[in-house]
């Protein structure tokens, strides 16, 4: 599985962005490997905020259809993982880390 933040979505939905092209080619390379995408529920509202902000409610609303036809796998995270994602917080507060950003972090982990 290879691991989907915001920016990917963003590129793949929003074709000015300048990442486009790379994202549908990283897309196609994944497919081809038969490897699925997977991302955080974290995630998936931090990307339906920005893409309804971005592009409209169109976008978002085909990338929760594509959700809905599982065509990437969602991490949920629970509450035993509070602890992990509040030490991420304090720890990179000067990036800031978000919780979309340490529930991936916690998923590659």
């Amino acid at each position: 599985m290879a691991i989907a933040d915001t920016g990917l979505w963003i590129a793949l939905a929003y074709s000015q962005d300048q990442y486009h092209e790379l994202a549908k080619k990283c897309l196609a390379e994944l497919s081809t490997r038969n490897e699925r995408l997977i991302t955080t529920c974290a995630v998936m509202i931090e990307t339906c905020h920005f893409l309804l902000a971005r592009t409209g409610g169109d976008s978002q609303l085909s990338f929760i259809k594509k959700y809905h036809r599982r065509l990437f796998g969602v991490f949920e995270l629970h509450a035993d993982h509070a602890v992990k994602v509040a030490q991420l917080m304090e720890k990179y507060a000067d990036l800031p880390m978000d919780l979309a950003d340490a529930s991936l972090v916690i998923l590659a982990g």
